[in-house]
């Protein structure tokens, strides 16, 4: 493909440049241009303190710039007034009818524009960015991976016992 103007850039990525000129934060120009590689999904019901946690520990992997989906399982009151880290967006989704984790897991996966798909619960919280980096190398790495696992840990760190992993 030719650059236009020798920018780099193709003609469809320079017209949607154009369209997302007034973007000043450079992961969102890149995730406007190219797409995001992890999108974060997490179900939620009757659980704002919980939820809000877990969007608060969203912060440590700011710089891969995620896309944040919460689906909603029909909390009273709805969940999308709660908040995490402000420099990470938010999409809520909400199901009035409660029809549980399950259905919210398959529509989070549905709605996603990320490469990968982080699914978490709102009790979760992530302890660090490497974890979740190793997890996309390895599934960038081997065409064969279709899933990975994480180790449980308790929120200040403590690994739970080697029966429950």
């Amino acid at each position: 493909m030719e650059s236009v103007h020798g920018t780099g850039l193709t003609s469809e990525q320079s017209q949607l440049l154009g369209v997302v000129r007034g973007v000043r934060n450079r992961y969102r120009l890149k995730r406007a241009l190219f797409g995001a590689a992890l999108t974060v999904g997490i179900t939620t019901r009757n659980r704002p303190d919980s939820l809000r946690a877990c969007l608060e520990s969203m912060r440590l992997i700011a710089p891969l710039d995620p896309e944040i989906l919460v689906f909603d399982d029909g909390s009273a009151p709805a969940a999308s007034g709660v908040t995490g880290s402000p420099a990470l967006p938010v999409r809520f989704i909400r199901a009035e009818s409660a029809p549980g984790y399950i259905v919210g897991r398959n529509r989070l996966v549905a709605e996603a524009q990320g490469a990968f798909v982080l699914l978490l619960d709102d009790d979760t919280r992530l302890l660090s960015l490497e974890s979740v980096e190793s997890a996309i190398r390895v599934m960038r790495s081997d065409a064969r991976a279709a899933a990975v696992a994480f180790a449980q840990a308790e929120g200040d760190g403590r690994p739970w016992p080697e029966q429950m992993q």
